[in-house]
């Protein structure tokens, strides 16, 4: 019977430390969670950011090809009305604005 009480009065403060460690181990597990979920939320949060700046690039570059036949359009018009006289100037406004809407 007092070989059973030894062995318990050794393996009780075995056990004591390991729930010890346990506690000590789960905060910081805790933390690392919390560290890993704020660091995914950052990075969804960049992607975020990225696909927005994508999409504003995209848009962009969009508007630049809309642009640029316009342009392209009136800069013709534009030469053509300074030297043309003004019964060809309506003619050319009008090809501009088929360009354009083509």
């Amino acid at each position: 019977m007092s070989n059973d009480w030894s062995t318990a009065i050794k393996i009780v403060p075995a056990e004591a430390k390991i729930i010890e460690t346990a506690m000590e181990i789960i905060p910081i597990t805790m933390e690392m969670a919390d560290t890993v979920i704020e660091i995914i939320d950052t990075a969804m949060e960049m992607a975020c950011t990225a696909i927005e700046i994508i999409d504003t690039a995209m848009e962009m570059t969009h508007t630049m090809i809309e642009i640029i036949p316009a342009a392209m359009g009136i800069v013709p018009t534009v030469a053509l009305s300074v030297y043309l006289p003004e019964g060809h100037l309506i003619t050319c406004h009008r090809s501009a604005v088929k360009a354009v809407v083509n």
